[in-house]
């Protein structure tokens, strides 16, 4: 099958490697979208982001359909459209035996030194970092779960009311994702602090409505403090986010 391989600083080549297949307990997905993030520029630019011997497949945030499942997995089902929770927790350390695997001493991101990534034909995954999506969602939402999901959990982690004042720094994407976030849990009065003069403009003028799938689909798995299971409630359309060129100390 073929596969995006990253090998170091500026080098990413697309090549033939081993289709994998699944084993107990695990999901082999067709690849459907995958993003692209800061953590991806960052590694072509400077280097990798794990010690993971190179090269390896690149590809954390996307979604694809179960083509196929190991034994004893229940959750998901051949033809699933699925999202991707990328970490590889080791399930022994402390942070993980506490229920916070994402804190994991010995995490691995699958596409960031992961054993494989989105941006192949195919990939094997375990059970639990599948989402099966719900019914109306696509591929590019499924793609979107995994960045959005980290905005939506940075807003709960501040515990916002309705009728309080925020300010996101940042209209990247998961600045536009805390927002949305905001947005969609009933903050109205929000202002976006963005610097870079070629996004200002754009993030300004144009004001989406937090979409009817964020409150279904962008969320964490786990519970409340390390991730979230709920879902926001739905919301009116969003009033314009002011966009301000720099606030005092802010960092660009």
């Amino acid at each position: 099958m073929r596969a995006a391989l990253y090998y170091g600083p500026g080098d990413v080549r697309l090549e033939d490697i081993p289709e994998p297949d699944p084993t107990p307990g695990t999901v082999k997905v067709r690849s459907l979208h995958n993003g692209l993030c800061g953590t991806d520029l960052h590694q072509y630019f400077v280097g990798p982001m794990s010690p993971a011997p190179l090269p390896t497949v690149v590809g954390h945030e996307f979604s694809g359909e179960v083509v196929d499942v190991g034994r004893d997995v229940t959750s998901v089902a051949v033809g699933d459209l699925v999202a991707i929770e990328p970490l590889w927790p080791c399930g022994a350390c402390a942070p993980c035996l506490d229920g916070d695997p994402n804190l994991c001493w010995e995490v691995l991101c699958h596409g960031l030194g992961g054993p494989g990534g989105g941006l192949s034909e195919f990939t094997v995954v375990r059970e639990h970092m599948a989402h099966r999506l719900p019914e109306g969602l696509g591929p590019v939402h499924g793609a979107l779960v995994e960045p959005m999901s980290v905005a939506y959990r940075a807003v709960l982690r501040a515990e916002p009311h309705p009728g309080d004042v925020a300010v996101v720094f940042g209209a990247g994407p998961i600045g536009i994702g805390a927002y949305l976030a905001l947005r969609a849990l009933g903050v109205d009065d929000v202002t976006v602090v963005e610097p870079a003069p070629e996004r200002r403009p754009r993030r300004a003028c144009s004001t989406p409505r937090p979409p009817t799938w964020w409150t279904r689909c962008a969320t964490a798995r786990t519970g409340p403090g390390r991730g979230s299971s709920s879902t926001p409630p739905a919301s009116p359309p969003p009033s314009p986010p002011r966009s301000v060129s720099r606030a005092p100390g802010a960092a660009s």
